[in-house]
């Protein structure tokens, strides 16, 4: 997989997430589930480290670990959050493939 930079890029891009709104300082919902997304699924299945993650949007690597303990709890814990994961991972694989 491609270095943090590029795997958020791409991920963003597929879930329609924005990659300066995660690096941002906010605090609502939505942009604090789209970071628990991105760091779980590049954590569990995408082979990224967490300090890189972390480097990428500027915060704290304990933060990304936070992000990434919540996201996979969330999955364990709600099927449909699970389906989303799998099908954006799905996604990502594919447009990799597709591109190269």
């Amino acid at each position: 997989m491609a270095p943090a930079k590029e795997f958020i890029r791409r991920v963003c891009e597929l879930a329609g997430f924005d990659p300066d709104q995660l690096a941002s300082r906010s605090r609502d919902r939505a942009t604090a589930n789209a970071r628990k997304v991105v760091a779980t699924l590049g954590v569990e299945r995408w082979r990224q480290k967490r300090t890189a993650l972390a480097a990428v949007l500027n915060k704290n690597p304990d933060v990304v670990s936070f992000w990434a303990g919540e996201g996979a709890r969330r999955r364990q814990e709600e099927p449909d959050h699970a389906a989303k994961l799998d099908e954006l991972d799905e996604r990502l694989s594919a447009a990799l493939t597709r591109d190269g």
